[in-house]
């Protein structure tokens, strides 16, 4: 039975039933003989895997949401994993469904497998092994952790060198498991699985629109005349670490170095060629998107008048602006969440200038503070 969903048409949900992945194994092979012909009026309907995505999901998370988008720039086989704590502690259950697109055509659907499991305390060995046992042969193994810390999964320590790819976003976590998240990117430990944040890639639009003003070289040296850099949050859990990113990301590219002056969370410090620029991170309007960076604000020595960066909401541009003048502006980028996590999962390693700019941030010890 299919049913729509947007552009998304979901295939034959299953009853959910105690976990076994020799049992999940024949709910898909049952899915495909009910649902793999052609069916009527349509093309055929076509089974693609790119990889093995394993989703970590909060009760409350609608797993929809993120699949749905990821069918489309990634199909692959799904496991979506919930916690329960009301299921009896080591109690743990599993449904099967598909999630399909149409081809360029518009006749074939393209689809990918979706392996539900629900878990109760005590199921880390039993989620553990499914994942393993239900992990496409040939392709790699990625987890995404989007709205929960990564290191706080007991199931994903046994998967060790199974796992290829592990992706937190520090954007949906609180600052602790944020700053724990970078660290262990950084941490060049040579097994598997290597460790991302998406936060990078979701700050993509930013880092190119600061660079629009200093494109030319006699612009580029007001960079030398920099005081302060003032950047604007929301009230979410994770979106000073979006300033301290971008902080990290200017300072390695200008050549800041750790200030003498005492440094907090929201203000520091440092030594740059020129001299001292101040570093400055400020709440925005609580009404504001919670999760966004609002705004930036870039104060000169010698005259040079203030330029700012301005994030348009509902336009989805940033505006640049040289005092009063409006010279540039930015259309973001046109994609949906999933862009980010996908573009994270191409890339065979850790961007070095994100690795330089986490490095950067977590050499500032007023991050960590209380």
């Amino acid at each position: 039975m299919a049913a729509a969903h947007d552009d998304i048409i979901h295939l034959g949900e299953r009853e959910p039933r105690g976990l076994d992945a020799e049992a999940v194994k024949r709910d898909l092979a049952a899915l495909w003989q009910e649902e793999g012909a052609t069916r009527e009026g349509e093309g055929p309907v076509n089974r693609v895997c790119h990889a093995t995505l394993v989703l970590p999901l909060r009760l409350e998370d609608h797993a929809h949401e993120l699949t749905d988008d990821l069918v489309r720039l990634r199909p692959s086989r799904v496991i979506v994993v919930h916690h329960d704590p009301g299921l009896a502690p080591g109690r743990a259950e599993a449904w099967v469904s598909a999630a399909c697109s149409r081809g360029s055509e518009g006749r074939s659907l393209i689809c990918c497998e979706l392996v539900h499991i629900l878990a109760g305390s005590g199921c880390d060995s039993r989620v553990a092994s499914a994942v393993r046992s239900l992990s496409v042969g040939g392709v790699p193994v990625e987890v995404v952790a989007e709205r929960v810390s990564p290191l706080a999964l007991g199931w994903l320590r046994p998967l060790g060198e199974h796992v290829d790819v592990v992706l937190g976003d520090g954007t949906h976590l609180d600052e602790a498991s944020g700053i724990a998240l970078w660290k262990r990117c950084v941490s060049g430990e040579p097994e598997p699985p290597s460790y991302r944040d998406a936060m990078w890639s979701r700050l993509v639009d930013w880092r190119r629109a600061l660079a629009l003003p200093f494109d030319r070289p006699d612009r580029a040296a007001a960079l030398g005349r920099l005081l302060r850099v003032t950047v604007e949050v929301g009230e979410g859990p994770g979106t000073r670490l979006k300033a301290w990113l971008l902080f990290g990301w200017l300072g390695t590219r200008l050549g800041w170095r750790r200030g003498t002056a005492p440094g907090t969370r929201s203000r520091a410090r440092f030594d740059a060629p020129a001299g001292p620029v101040e570093a400055v991170a400020v709440r925005g309007d609580p009404r504001s998107d919670p999760a966004a960076t609002l705004s930036v604000t870039m104060e000169f020595d010698g005259g040079e008048d203030t330029l700012s960066w301005r994030r348009l909401t509902r336009e989805r541009a940033i505006v640049v602006r040289r005092g009063d003048e409006r010279i540039a502006r930015l259309n973001q980028s046109k994609t949906s969440r999933a862009s980010a996590v996908v573009h994270e999962l191409h890339e065979p390693v850790l961007d070095p200038v994100a690795r330089e700019a986490m490095e950067f941030a977590l050499g500032f010890e007023g991050l960590e503070e209380e």
